[in-house]
């Protein structure tokens, strides 16, 4: 219903007076300058898995069963005035996971850091935070797992203004002993300090991108494994270990494109092994259709030959550690190969990775993911956890062969909503003798070895600022309009 106010008297004398106020207040002339934005979203997932074969081969005695792991989390986000802070609040427990109905799962803080953006390319901040980086092979945040890797850091970040040109510097310590007055060992099996730098560069229309990543961290000298070596005293020696890698993305918008990187490590780790690592990747994709992607790659780790003195006696070490980078899905869905150094069913002899996956999207809500790996061992000489085989090396290690075996996995995701979506999955492990004979089972004895999930997320967003003002400028703009209207 529209008012005729020329009906109300006198008001010819106001209209003009009256329009302009109105047009100043919709525009917001003459307030304060004052930019802020906050932000609220949470995180409830639900992970329910049956383990029958998951991490580990199912042996003739071993049952499978089911497990639901639960995480929870609540993210807070302001900036005003190019000063703000991010904090996240996080819970991961096991159902069922408790003592007298009392909670005993981890309760704390994935992200509690501030930041200052000295200018539009500029910014320092400070505190806990996920690391996230590349494809998130050496270091990642949240993912699989149900506690995000987290560091208590410092970092300086550039960003150019056309966003393709970026680069981080980083420092991290770490101390498990609190407020202490004198320096104590560090037993965590966490660096002591950390420092890192990586820098990023687009060409072209993201024809080509390529990043460098520089890491350098410091430990405590820790006695190596089975040695005879005594706990190092407190005050005792660091050690050093560098970690350089580079990535090229090629031809990212393109039906077909690319991607290529590797890894070096030097330097010595926690144990005072000289290092010689190396981690390499090659990655092909064809995209004929938007419904349809195919994926070829392959994966080399480097690894230990054992056959030789000084990587049996613990002086020298090929073995990459991949870090802070992503266990799950990496080198397999079903987690076999996904643990830090030597402490792996491969015992720190390296492995190859060649791989197919296929994606299908029958809709922009659905995706279906078809994939196969094969695994093999770089090096042949490992201890036989099985007992069947005699060692032949000076130090106990015995030679098998190098294959492996199979990995099929099956997954599907469905976005039910924008804010909640289904995933499911299926993996099925086909093992080789070498591969029984790790796990400490005797060949032949190893029972059929699945994975099966099926995960529920609902991340909404509970309030954003942007979206208030959008609905505000929204609203004032229909002002503006109709305060021209009446000026006319």
């Amino acid at each position: 219903m529209r008012v005729n106010l020329g009906i109300i008297k006198g008001w010819g004398v106001f209209q003009r007076p009256f329009a302009l106020l109105l047009l100043l207040a919709a525009t917001g002339a003459g307030g304060p300058d004052v930019y802020a934005q906050f932000r609220i979203w949470g995180e409830i997932r639900e992970k329910l898995q049956f383990r029958d074969g998951y991490h580990r081969l199912k042996g003739p005695e071993d049952k499978g069963f089911v497990v639901n792991a639960q995480r929870t989390r609540l993210g807070l986000e302001f900036e005003k005035n190019n000063l703000g802070f991010v904090l996240t609040v996080e819970d991961a427990r096991i159902w069922g996971e408790s003592k007298d109905n009392r909670s005993e799962a981890g309760f704390g803080l994935s992200s509690a850091y501030f930041f200052i953006n000295f200018c539009q390319r500029f910014t320092f901040d400070i505190g806990r935070r996920p690391l996230d980086y590349d494809d998130g092979r050496y270091m990642t945040g949240p993912g699989w797992g149900d506690v995000t890797k987290a560091v208590d850091a410092l970092m300086f970040k550039y960003r150019s203004l056309d966003l393709k040109t970026k680069a981080d510097i980083g420092f991290s310590l770490s101390n498990n002993y609190g407020h202490v007055d004198f320096l104590t060992t560090y037993t965590v099996d966490w660096f002591k300090y950390y420092v890192w730098a990586w820098t990023s560069r687009e060409f072209g229309n993201r024809d080509l991108v390529w990043t460098l990543l520089y890491a350098q961290d410091v430990n405590q000298r820790k006695p190596f494994p089975g040695n005879g070596a005594e706990v190092p005293e407190p005050g005792s020696r660091l050690v050093n270990r560098y970690t350089v890698g580079t990535y090229f993305y090629l031809f990212q918008d393109r039906p077909v494109n690319g991607l290529v990187y590797g890894y070096g490590q030097w330097g010595k780790n926690a144990f005072g092994q000289r290092l010689n690592a190396y981690l390499a990747s090659v990655q092909l994709k064809y995209r004929p259709h938007p419904k349809w992607e195919f994926v070829a790659a392959y994966d080399f780790i480097s690894g230990n030959d054992y056959s030789r003195p000084d990587y049996a006696d613990g002086h020298r070490s090929q073995t990459f550690d991949r870090f802070l980078g992503a266990r799950h899905g990496v080198l397999g869905y079903m987690d076999y190969f996904n643990v830090r150094g030597a402490d792996d069913l491969t015992q720190g002899t390296g492995l190859h990775q060649p791989y197919l996956r296929l994606y299908y999207r029958p809709h922009p809500k659905h995706r279906i993911e078809l994939s196969g790996r094969y695994f093999a061992l770089v090096q042949p000489y490992v201890i036989d956890k099985s007992g069947t085989s005699d060692a032949v090396t000076p130090a106990g290690y015995t030679r098998l062969p190098r294959s492996l075996g199979g990995e099929m996995d099956l997954h599907y995701r469905y976005d039910v909503f924008e804010d909640f979506w289904v995933r499911a999955g299926y993996s099925v492990m086909l093992p080789t003798a070498t591969m029984e004979r790790l796990s400490g089972i005797a060949p032949g004895d190893s029972r059929f070895s699945h994975f099966a999930y099926v995960v529920l997320t609902y991340k909404p967003v509970l309030f954003d600022s942007e979206r208030h003002t959008a609905r505000r400028a929204e609203k004032a703009a229909q002002a503006i309009r109709a305060a021209q209207a009446l000026i006319k």
